[in-house]
């Protein structure tokens, strides 16, 4: 949790849009609804993120929360892990995965059967990487890792 909190520093330091944090107990009923659609629960350190803050959008990268939130009128939309899911629901290969988030060409998983995070290419959903933590997704993507 800790360092989950000092990356978003870094990151609000740069811009890093946020969004008010989201209760647990709401975060834990998204989490049971998701699992009965097939994909994995939330997992703990995500947990942490989303009472920090309900979904990210920075520098290209969008990490999402419970809520659907919108910008500038309603001119953009920062979509949510069940709007995401939905898209996906038919999807066989994202059987026990969910999408948290988007990077340019790129979706950002959680696996719930290897119990790591994973960036997907869009189109063919072959994984580009692997990260054991979300503290090291949010590292990958930080202002101190460029």
């Amino acid at each position: 949790m800790k360092l989950i909190h000092q990356v978003l520093k870094q990151m609000h330091e740069n811009y890093a849009v946020f969004f008010p944090p989201c209760e647990a107990l709401t975060i834990q009923k998204l989490s049971v609804a998701l699992v009965k659609n097939g994909f994995s629960k939330i997992p703990t350190d995500y947990l942490s993120f989303l009472q920090e803050t309900d979904g990210l959008s920075y520098n290209g990268v969008e990490l999402y929360g419970v809520q659907s939130h919108e910008r500038g009128n309603g001119a953009f939309s920062h979509t949510s892990l069940v709007t995401e899911a939905e898209q996906h629901i038919q999807n066989p290969l994202l059987k026990g995965k969910l999408i948290i988030g988007n990077a340019p060409e790129t979706l950002l998983l959680y696996n719930g059967q290897t119990k790591q995070y994973e960036l997907i290419c869009r189109y063919t959903y072959a994984t580009l990487l692997q990260l054991p933590r979300f503290f090291d997704v949010l590292y990958y993507f930080s202002p101190e890792n460029k």
